[in-house]
């Protein structure tokens, strides 16, 4: 669909309606591909919203409470356990706190 060249309405409902009558789902396979699309670019810009959102309140929490707290938002915002984020436990959970409080108050 994207690719198909453009000739003009008229042109353009021909060769729509002369593809429905030869196959009867070209239509709903269209539409599909289309809703596909839709789909696809709303997921990506979904996506890039909620990176952005997240280096914004990562770069908050290093203005505010320095760099190992920044590094314990980062990790809780993109669902990372201590072991993955490479911390120990008890100051995972103590920078967590302090980052939820920052946030809550």
């Amino acid at each position: 669909m994207k690719d198909r060249m453009t000739l003009g309405r008229d042109a353009d409902v021909a060769e729509t309606a002369a593809q429905t009558l030869v196959d009867p789902d070209a239509e709903r396979r269209m539409l599909d591909a289309l809703d596909r699309e839709y789909v696809e670019q709303y997921e990506r810009e979904m996506e890039d919203a909620e990176k952005s959102c997240i280096k914004a309140a990562v770069q908050r929490v290093r203005r505010a409470l320095g760099d190992g707290c920044a590094n314990v938002a980062y990790a809780y915002f993109n669902h990372r356990t201590w072991k993955e984020a490479g911390i120990p436990r008890a100051t995972f959970f103590h920078r967590l706190k302090k980052v939820k409080i920052f946030f809550h108050a």
